[in-house]
Formats: structure tokens, C-alpha cells, sequence
């Protein structure tokens, strides 16, 4: 890479994955549809819980350790970049940065922190908020559903519109699974706006309802019994003289 007053520019790559040692090998392998992921075979399967890695197994006998393995594939991909950007020569005094996110902020909690961060406990944490927005966001066409079929009305909705947004609050606020504030604000606001929806459309269907049954109400009388009319006309509209 190279820096510019702008940003920086990439002018060579490098990288070693368990689909292959350099670039060429990598692209080829995604286009091939090849994964890296399988059994373990460079550690010890009874230690750990996962049974398959994207392993890199490039270790002299199964299981043993050989200290500085990182070190090399780093060494080896900065290589292949420096080579890919046409750097020569002496590379002792190439400036590297190496760093991530992650190792920083675990670094800030101090060494007394054990990382026990596992893609099942990740996978489990996307899977239960997926579940509980995706459920908790469906409450609100149960209420129309249920307006739709006369069980609830406009009137019954709109007296509770306060306890109904009470509950949305402590409802975010229990199911989903972190607790800071942010993540309920983002379930609880846009489930108020939902409901408020949901509110508005039972008004209409109501109104109409009531318009439908005013005018189906004299189809069930006798041909001999009057309708509750008014039978004495109305004061027609002055009309305006022709000139």
C-alpha cells in the first residue's frame, strides 16, 4: 500500500487462507466453490467443542505446536504483497502495521479477561434477535386480524393506546437479548408505529362496518311493516333564479 494525502492506495496483495497459500490459489478456490472448512487435524478434537475449523494445517505432526506459525503466514502474505507492488531488495527497513479491532479492545479489558467467544454462542445471539424482532413485529397484524373478525374494535384499541405502548416498552426490553437501551429502542419505536397502524386501520374498517350494517338494516323487515323513516319531506335547497 501506499499513502497518499487523499487515503491510501492498494498496489499489491497477498494472503494465506486453508483454501490456499497465496492470492491466485484463494481466487481460484472461490470460484471453484471450494470450502476450507473441515475436521480438525491440526489440534486436538477432544479439547475443544467445535469439531471442524478453517484450518490451516501446515503443522509438522498432528496436534504438535510449532511456535511462530502466525508469524510466518504473516510474514508470508506481506511477502506476496511487497512482491505484487514490485518492491525489492532489502525489506528489513519496510514499515508493517499488523493490528485488529478486537485484539485492542480486549487488550483495554485487561489481562485478567478470558475470551469465550464461540460461533455457537455467536450463531445463537443473531439467531434469538432475528427470532425476536421477526415475532415481536408480527403483534401488531394479530390486531388487525382480530379487528377484521369483530373481536376487537376501533373504541377498545384506541381506549388502550396508552397500555399498549407501555407494553411494547417492557415487552422490548424483556426479549431482547442485550441490555443496553439501544437495541429496545430499536424494537420498541418502530413496534409503536406499527401498532399505531394497526390502530388507524381497525378505525377505518370500523367505519366502514358501520356504513355496510346502516345500509343492510331494513333488508330483514316484513314487506308489511314500515321502516323507521322519516316519511315527511325535507325544505328542498333555494335554487338560484335564471336570469
Amino acid at each position: 500500500m501506499t499513502g497518499r494525502a487523499g487515503g491510501w492506495a492498494v498496489a499489491g496483495t497477498g494472503a494465506v487462507a486453508s483454501i490456499g497459500a497465496d492470492v491466485p490459489a484463494i481466487y481460484t478456490a472461490l470460484l471453484a466453490g471450494r470450502t476450507g472448512l473441515a475436521p480438525l487435524r491440526g489440534f486436538a478434537a477432544d479439547r475443544y467443542r467445535a469439531r471442524q475449523a478453517y484450518e490451516i494445517d501446515d503443522r509438522p505432526a498432528p496436534g504438535a505446536d510449532e511456535p511462530g506459525r502466525a508469524t510466518r503466514w504473516l510474514l508470508d502474505a506481506v511477502g506476496q504483497a511487497l512482491a505484487d507492488a514490485g518492491v525489492t531488495g532489502p525489506l528489513g527497513a519496510v514499515p508493517v502495521l499488523v493490528g485488529t479491532g478486537l485484539r485492542v479492545l480486549l487488550g483495554l479489558a485487561g489481562n485478567g479477561v478470558v475470551v469465550a467467544l464461540t460461533a455457537q454462542d455467536y450463531i445463537g445471539f443473531v439467531l434469538s434477535t432475528l427470532i425476536a424482532f421477526g415475532v415481536s413485529f408480527e403483534l401488531p397484524l394479530v390486531l388487525v386480524a382480530l379487528n377484521l373478525v369483530g373481536v376487537l374494535s376501533y373504541a377498545a384499541l384506541a381506549k388502550g393506546r396508552r397500555w399498549i405502548f407501555f407494553l411494547t416498552i417492557v415487552l422490548a426490553a424483556v426479549v431482547t437479548p442485550t441490555q443496553d437501551p439501544f437495541t429496545m429502542l430499536a424494537m420498541a419505536l418502530p413496534m409503536c408505529v406499527l401498532f399505531e397502524g394497526a390502530i388507524q386501520i381497525a378505525r377505518v374498517v370500523d367505519k366502514r362496518r358501520a356504513r355496510r350494517n346502516s345500509a343492510l338494516h331494513f333488508r330483514d323487515l316484513p314487506d308489511d311493516q314500515p321502516s323507521p323513516l322519516d316519511p315527511w319531506p325535507s325544505d328542498a335547497d333555494e335554487v338560484a333564479p335564471v336570469e
